[in-house]
């Protein structure tokens, strides 16, 4: 599940099969749901944390092919503060945004995920586009957006702490980035310490608003890790998009120049006399 507002984390990780609860019957039926009882989804969370919501909007996401997608709900805190008029506006954005859900979803499952982050790496990105026909890359028309996220100071934090230590800090960036993106982002290791999450259909003022709502879940508060340590990280957020900074091709070629870029740094300085 991805949620998103107050509460977030509390439910993201509900788990809903097909039929199950009430967001699971509307995937089962294929019909939306008006005012319904947020506490039919959320179950034994709703009695051990007050959420604070009274009434739930839910509607299908279903591909042009009549493909079932996922399910899209809204709650709010106001009992039966929905309305027809609502619902309908639901619809609407529903079938407008299935098909960017589901080339996220087949892409996201297509790609090898990373050993260590359980994330798909960047080089199989560049590699789907070289290759793929899907007009949702090679058509001019859709922006795209990246997001390049970076902690700063890892190398003096693995000397000092420990690889264990650096492994909690990207653990946490992973975590916490995933949960400032939209749900059709997709996240990427981009070499040993950095991230990039692809932005699919995204202009550049949404993609520098997405940049710091993901700085603000990351959050600058100390990061506990293993050992009982408390961390202070330091984190770059960097937005580019299409086509503002050229074409997604141009996008790919950034993250690549930065890897670049931290290869040349890193040897210069391993290879720099100690005094």
């Amino acid at each position: 599940m991805q949620a998103f507002g107050q509460g977030a984390d509390l439910v993201q990780s509900l788990r809903m099969a097909l039929g199950q609860r009430l967001s699971g019957w509307v995937a089962a039926n294929r019909h939306s749901i008006l005012n319904s009882d947020p506490a039919l989804d959320f179950g034994d969370i709703s009695c051990s944390q007050d959420l604070g919501l009274r009434s739930c909007l839910s509607t299908p996401l279903v591909a042009a092919d009549d493909k079932l997608i996922g399910v899209l709900s809204l709650y709010s805190e106001k009992s039966s503060n929905f309305t027809d008029d609502h619902r309908r506006l639901l619809d609407l954005v529903a079938l407008q945004v299935a098909p960017a859900f589901r080339s996220a979803l087949e892409l996201n499952n297509s790609i090898p995920q990373d050993s260590v982050s359980a994330l798909p790496r960047l080089e199989q990105l560049t590699t789907l586009i070289a290759s793929t026909n899907d007009a949702a890359f090679t058509d001019v028309s859709n922006n795209h957006g990246l997001l390049f996220i970076e902690a700063i100071g890892l190398d003096d934090i693995r000397r000092i702490h420990g690889p264990s230590a650096v492994h909690d800090i990207l653990d946490h960036l992973a975590r916490r980035t995933r949960s400032g993106l939209r749900a059709a982002d997709i996240l990427f290791r981009n070499g040993g310490d950095k991230f990039v999450a692809l932005l699919e259909v995204v202009d550049s003022m949404t993609c520098d608003a997405v940049a710091k709502r993901v700085l603000d879940a990351i959050g600058r508060q100390p990061i506990e890790v293993s050992g009982g340590n408390r961390i202070a990280v330091s984190t770059n957020v960097t937005a580019v998009s299409s086509p503002r900074d050229g074409s997604l091709q141009d996008l790919l070629a950034m993250a690549r120049e930065r890897n670049v870029a931290v290869k040349r740094q890193t040897t210069q300085r391993d290879r720099s006399p100690v005094h």
